[in-house]
């Protein structure tokens, strides 16, 4: 088993888009500061970029149904697809 690790600041603002991803899982762990994930289902998106097979992801316009704030030590992991 194998996986990517990102650290990241976020920008702009939960359900500006919606990402999805075939082969993996999401594995959100906030180390410091806030995030905010949007969660909705695929019948609520229009596709922004389709499937890209080596980064394994697509990306989605959409509307929000629910966002998630994680604060500091806070994890959760997301089956995108």
């Amino acid at each position: 088993m194998h996986g990517n690790c990102f650290r990241y600041r976020v920008a702009g603002k939960a359900g500006d888009f919606f990402e999805a991803h075939r082969n993996y899982i999401g594995v959100h762990m906030v180390v410091e500061h806030t995030e905010c994930i949007a969660v909705t289902s695929l019948e609520k998106v229009d596709i922004r970029e389709p499937y890209d097979v080596e980064n394994d992801i697509e990306l989605y316009d959409g509307i929000a149904a629910h966002v998630i704030q994680l604060q500091p030590g806070d994890c959760i992991a997301l089956k995108f697809m």
